[in-house]
């Protein structure tokens, strides 16, 4: 079964717009050692593009017991987008997994320029 990703979702978390359960894959995941606590930073893809995500530390059972894994499909229940050195990353707060996981990465995602980030956000004030 092929999910449908929430395509655009990326580019609007980016532009700071509440996306409601967006619909995403996880293309990328790694542990992140910290002194109180790991910490897992996620890639995630609309299928269109791509943006870094740390995982709640409440949710760290889902990528110890395998449900959070490399090309699975989530929905994102609860998120938030922050600035962190300049870059803008997602929160994941809550999700749900969805299964079962595909084989391979949904569509070409590309990495979003800053460039076609600050003429989305001209486009979107102009309208």
């Amino acid at each position: 079964m092929m999910h449908a990703l929430t395509r655009g979702a990326i580019e609007e978390l980016n532009l700071g717009r509440q996306v409601n359960s967006p619909t995403v894959q996880v293309i990328d995941v790694k542990r992140i050692p910290a002194q109180n606590g790991d910490r897992h930073r996620l890639i995630l893809s609309d299928g269109n593009h791509y943006m870094q995500a740390m995982l709640a530390t409440q949710q760290n059972a889902l990528v110890e017991s395998g449900r959070v894994k490399k090309l699975c499909v989530v929905t994102l229940l609860e998120h938030l987008c922050n600035e962190v050195q300049g870059r803008k990353i997602v929160i994941v707060l809550n999700l749900s997994v969805l299964s079962p996981c595909p084989d391979s990465v949904i569509g070409s995602p590309q990495r979003l320029e800053s460039d076609v980030l600050a003429a989305a956000a001209a486009a979107a004030a102009a309208a």
